[in-house]
């Protein structure tokens, strides 16, 4: 694989992938006497796959400008791509790593490979010729802040929007392959946003997918299939970390933090046929400094099917100077245990500790 420049804006990367494998022995069938027999035929045998693949991408800039006395202008870039690949059918008859055999006294034959048995495994029997189209969007915005040194603040609207789809030159029907939309976005530096959706460009009769495009029935290009977002926002108080940065604080307490709470929402929708199906979880943590040597800490959740809540904990840190002292206490549900344990700070003495513990199969 490689890649380079073609007329100054258009990143080529062409690549060929190719695969040998050698067996010292083989399957073959033979349909003998109203009989199915399998031999393993020792000798030196080759067996190859390769494919071919070739991508086109650029970057659009566009630049809206405004007067405002905030906003001064707002930038769109626009990723296209494109990419063409090709794998034949190994199965033909050319080269020889397949062949076909009677199965029952009716007459049925199945095709079946001599290297289905190998541990490298076999070349693939379906021929690939596709193009795959990939549409990429960020939306940044540029206001005007107090800030003297440093006038221009620039605010990402939409971190990045995916569109994506592909087209099959070598299948029989329905040679499009589902459309998929996926973005994320961050508001106010705290909220993280994640959507995503999948569209099927053909319709869905009584339960299967026919090759029949779904806008020749209706208005809309496609149908939704699924789709599913997730909301996530993080507060701290103290020191500000990098989420890179912050660990489980049961492996590392850090008492520059004097509180931290999370919450995660995620809703899913599911419609593959007449049906439908939506999910939603809600998930909630945090710690709190009770003290410069306490600090307590809580997981929980909601789940919205029971009307209940999910999976919870309750964790204690004590800081003993040389020593610590971790509780682990799930109250309720089909996990229900505790969890005390003192032990050794220093990690080349972690296994010198005292423990004490019920799980949850205890309780049953």
């Amino acid at each position: 694989s490689t890649s380079l420049t073609a007329f100054k804006y258009f990143n080529l990367s062409p690549s060929f992938s190719y695969r040998e494998r050698w067996y010292f022995d083989r399957t073959e069938k033979q349909w003998i006497n109203n009989q199915l027999n399998t031999d393993t035929v020792n000798g030196f045998y080759r067996a190859f796959n390769y494919s071919y693949s070739l991508s086109v991408s650029t970057k659009l800039y566009g630049m809206f400008n405004f007067n405002g006395k905030k906003v001064k202008a707002i930038r769109h870039v626009l990723s296209p791509s494109v990419s063409l690949s090709y794998s034949p059918d190994f199965s033909a008859n050319n080269f020889n790593f397949f062949d076909e055999v009677q199965i029952d006294s009716l007459g049925n034959t199945q095709q079946y490979s001599y290297y289905q048995n190998g541990i490298y495994g076999s070349p693939g029997s379906q021929s690939n010729g596709s193009m795959r189209f990939s549409l990429g969007n960020i939306l940044e915005m540029k206001t005007l802040s107090k800030d003297t040194i440093n006038p221009i603040k620039k605010i990402k609207l939409l971190e990045g929007l995916n569109v994506s789809t592909s087209y099959n030159f070598l299948a029989d029907s329905m040679q499009f392959s589902n459309v998929l939309i996926n973005g994320r976005t961050r508001l106010f530096n705290k909220f993280d946003i994640t959507f995503s959706s999948t569209y099927d460009p053909y319709q869905n009769i009584n339960g299967s997918r026919v090759n029949k495009y779904y806008f020749s029935d209706t208005y809309l290009p496609a149908r939704l299939t699924n789709a599913s977002t997730s909301l996530n926002f993080r507060l701290n108080g103290g020191a500000k970390k990098e989420e890179n940065d912050i660990t489980h604080w049961l492996d590392y307490v850090d008492f520059d933090i004097p509180w931290n709470l999370s919450v995660n929402y995620t809703m899913n929708y599911n419609k593959q046929s007449i049906t439908q199906k939506l999910n939603q979880s809600l998930n909630f943590s945090g710690d709190l400094k009770l003290t410069d040597k306490w600090k307590i800490g809580f997981n929980s959740g909601y789940d919205f099917d029971a009307k209940d809540l999910s999976y919870t904990s309750l964790n204690i840190y004590r800081d003993l100077h040389c020593w610590e002292m971790l509780v682990k206490w799930i109250p309720f549900g089909f996990r229900q245990s505790y969890n005390f344990t003192i032990r050794v700070k220093a990690s080349v003495l972690q296994d010198l500790k005292w423990e004490k513990k019920k799980d949850w199969y205890d309780y049953q």
